[in-house]
């Protein structure tokens, strides 16, 4: 019965924290506007070309492997050597998608060395700078389990930009999950404003999108790993059950 009754409770952690999930992507603004956006598509020059990214969205690090000095500059470092004549071609091996913006999923974080840090049911809520940011996004935020402080969902903002600029930088970060980390997509129209990615394991899901319209757009990403998302709901039962267990003892029967 007890066992009944601990699942129960689980299930029902389980649905406010996805609850309060669409709460955060409601308060960031994160919604799209097909018809517009396709409209938008239709009308963009073919020889339009978006702004690079300067640092990987993963490694914080060159998309080309080069460590990355404050001031931006890739660093050169040793290039492996290639093949030789009558040898096959090496295959590149996917790189494992594990963290965002140089913060691994699974790790623990310090509130105290966030820019910004406010509790949630849903855990801890802090702002970061990461030690390269990169140039689609201004701002960072992780959030933490309640209990442990791991960091199961990390999150960014970018500037105020054109639409044609957020619908390529989209496209871009999209490209480079798929091609260099194996994600696979979700979305079937990359006219929309949003598309979502997930590893082929289903450990990670990866939202993308932009909102506003025309000079006014910002880009915005989630990325969240469903395994420390379940130790998220876990850790709330554990909080809530201790702190009923205090109650009860500093509150006896009459």
């Amino acid at each position: 019965m007890n066992q009944c009754n601990q699942n129960s409770q689980q299930r029902s952690l389980f649905i406010s924290l996805l609850v309060g999930t669409a709460a955060i992507l409601l308060a960031i603004g994160l919604h799209t506007r097909h018809q517009h956006a396709k409209a938008t598509v239709e009308a963009r020059p073919k020889n339009y070309s978006a702004e690079p990214a300067a640092v990987d969205l993963v490694t914080n690090r060159s998309p080309s492997g080069g460590a990355v000095n404050q001031k931006g500059a890739e660093r050169q470092e040793a290039t492996p050597p290639q093949p030789g004549a009558g040898q096959a071609p090496t295959v590149e091996k996917k790189k494992q998608f594990n963290a965002a913006f140089g913060q691994a999923f699974g790790t623990g974080y310090d509130p105290t060395k966030a820019v910004l840090a406010v509790p949630t049911r849903l855990g801890m809520l802090c702002q970061f700078r990461p030690e390269h940011p990169h140039n689609y996004f201004t701002k960072y935020y992780l959030v933490l389990t309640p209990k442990t402080h791991k960091i199961y969902r990390i999150l960014a903002e970018g500037p105020y930009v054109d639409e044609s600029e957020s619908y390529f930088r989209m496209n871009a970060l999209l490209e480079q999950l798929q091609n260099q980390y194996g994600l696979e997509s979700k979305s079937g129209d990359r006219t929309a404003k949003s598309a979502e990615v997930k590893s082929e394991d289903g450990r990670y899901s990866i939202t993308i999108a932009y909102e506003g319209q025309g000079l006014e757009t910002k880009l915005r990403i989630d990325c969240f790993c469903l395994p420390l998302l379940n130790d998220a709901v876990t850790e709330v039962s554990q909080l809530e059950q201790q702190k009923a267990k205090d109650a009860a003892r500093n509150n006896p029967p009459l």
